[in-house]
């Protein structure tokens, strides 16, 4: 949920999820902006992802032969936009997919598809750990070929996270000790040795924010509450980074005892999104300028 949800403000985008494909049906694991937790796969798009056994990204949905008459496409939400990423086992069969929908025709960039590509990894690569840590605990006889697969897989889904600037976190709610990926120290920019604790965690936020995140993370502690926000942090090295940051306790815990979480460096975002409002302002300002010398003239 927390990747979905990512993904959706990262793209800008309306609707997101995660879904595993059976024979005649469609089954939600993750989504953002979306009710149903379960779907007829005739209805769907995700199949041209199954069957192309690559990622697929459509402009126009009423334009693709593929899919111009499905219900999705035809009806609410009558999809024009869509991008899909197949899910494969660690077996390399594909079973499900991660993709997005949108209402409205759109296009990728070069750098939003390769950012799309990279989110699909890091699902693949959540999906795929998860599935060998249930068969590790099924299987003790396996545990040492799985343990190498899981120490692979944590090392793909680590490239990805540097390369999307996302890291993971996680507090132990018995003890207040904090455990961070490397891409979260490096977007603290700070040693990996150095320990930490919750409250010193917090201290990194700009004063403005600290308020608000104590808060968050408070509530996710004692209450169980999920967060999601999005911050500025003030790096060891005096660095403005504009961050998005979510949490929840984990179910599978005994008691739920810790806090699980992902944090993603959006500074390039934040600040290419300003560049882009500026030109708009001077842009209208200009035209306005334009059409009052106009109206003098005349």
């Amino acid at each position: 949920e927390t990747i979905v949800g990512l993904a959706a403000t990262f793209f800008n985008i309306p609707m997101v999820a995660v879904s595993l494909l059976e024979r005649t049906e469609q089954i939600f694991v993750a989504q953002h902006g979306m009710v149903s937790t379960i779907s007829r796969r005739a209805d769907t798009l995700c199949d041209i992802v199954i069957e192309g056994g690559s990622p697929q990204i459509i402009s126009d949905a009423r334009a693709d032969p593929r899919v111009y008459n499905r219900k999705m496409v035809t009806d609410a939400p009558f999809v024009r936009f869509y991008a899909g990423y197949p899910i494969r086992t660690a077996g390399g069969h594909i079973v499900g997919s991660f993709w997005m929908i949108d209402s409205k025709v759109r296009t990728f960039s070069p750098e939003e598809d390769a950012a799309f590509r990279q989110f699909g990894a890091i699902v693949e690569g959540m999906i795929q750990a998860r599935a060998r840590d249930i068969a590790l605990k099924q299987s003790e006889s396996e545990r040492a070929t799985n343990a190498q697969q899981l120490l692979r897989a944590n090392s793909a889904l680590a490239q990805a996270g540097r390369i999307a600037k996302l890291g993971r976190w996680e507090i132990d709610i018995k003890t207040m000790d904090v455990t961070w990926s490397d891409e979260v120290y490096q977007i603290h920019e700070i040693d990996l040795i150095e320990s930490k604790s919750v409250l010193r965690a917090i201290n990194y936020y700009a004063d403005h924010d600290q308020t608000r995140v104590n808060a968050a993370v408070s509530d996710a502690i004692v209450y169980g509450t999920p967060f999601d926000f999005a911050a500025d942090l003030i790096s060891a090295k005096g660095n403005v980074r504009h961050v998005r940051a979510a949490g929840e306790r984990d179910a599978s815990g005994a008691g739920g005892s810790r806090i699980i979480g992902i944090i993603q460096d959006i500074t390039d975002i934040v600040e290419a999104r300003s560049v882009l409002s500026g030109a708009a302002l001077q842009a209208d300002d200009y035209s306005a300028a334009d059409h009052e010398s106009r109206q003098l003239q005349s």
